[in-house]
């Protein structure tokens, strides 16, 4: 697996489960919490939101909001934040000005809550309370991906 992991983020007592891998998933990424934000990190020297995803869900290698679907996850669309549930992976893609592609994608926790990697280089990963008034304004509704 990808990343920098602690013996307990990999033991098998987290096996992601129907039951519980929402929980799963977001205990896993609550181990990078204030690991700076570095492009194309996966460890806790930096991260970004594509490798703290891909590291929360365990994946074999790593996953980018470039790669399209979360290989073993149902992808859904957004209807509103009522619909979703603990751990879903948001995922927004958009075109810059110039043409680019570009994307963000963050953890679901509860309410307005995600969990990410994002801004400036060195930004801390963390808890932000800004889902609608942000990322649902400004980017629309995102796609999301469950376990």
């Amino acid at each position: 697996r990808i990343g920098d992991w602690s013996s307990d983020v990999c033991s098998s007592d987290l096996s992601l489960t129907l039951a519980n891998s929402g929980d799963i998933i977001y205990q896993r990424a609550l181990h990078f919490e204030g690991v700076p934000y570095k492009s194309g990190g996966v460890d806790k020297n930096g991260i970004d939101c594509s490798g703290l995803v891909s590291v929360a869900l365990g994946l074999e290698t790593r996953w980018t909001t470039k790669s399209g679907d979360i290989p073993g996850l149902k992808k859904m669309d957004f209807t509103s934040i009522d619909e979703l549930r603990k751990g879903d992976i948001l995922v927004w893609r958009w075109q810059d000005l110039n043409g680019k592609w570009c994307g963000h994608a963050a953890i679901y926790v509860e309410g307005n809550s995600i969990f990410h990697a994002h801004g400036a280089k060195g930004s801390p990963t963390n808890m932000t309370n800004d889902l609608e008034k942000y990322w649902l304004k400004k980017y629309k509704a995102p796609v999301i991906y469950r376990k």
